[in-house]
């Protein structure tokens, strides 16, 4: 299943408050992209820092393991589209 090409070709935009120096609240417009090379850091970070709270309750958090393991899965061929800010 080819879902990178689908996803470049519906680039819904939405609009949201938070996002990388937008301190102001002013709406910030986003789209979907196919997944790069370079999105493989920022996402296992954020896999990490969300997935922390519950695997440290469960005795289970690696920091090395939990990155890794999304960078062992991580392929860019028909990869998930990715959220960023529309330039």
């Amino acid at each position: 299943m080819d879902t990178g090409a689908r996803a470049d070709a519906i680039r819904p935009r939405q609009t949201g408050r938070l996002g990388p120096g937008n301190e102001s609240g002013r709406p910030v417009e986003w789209a979907l992209r196919s997944a790069r090379p370079a999105d493989v850091e920022p996402i296992a970070e954020l896999r990490a820092t969300v997935m922390r709270p519950d695997l440290e309750r469960l005795g289970r958090f690696d920091v090395h393991r939990v990155r890794q393991r999304l960078r062992d899965s991580f392929s860019l061929p028909g990869s998930m589209p990715t959220a960023c800010p529309s330039a």
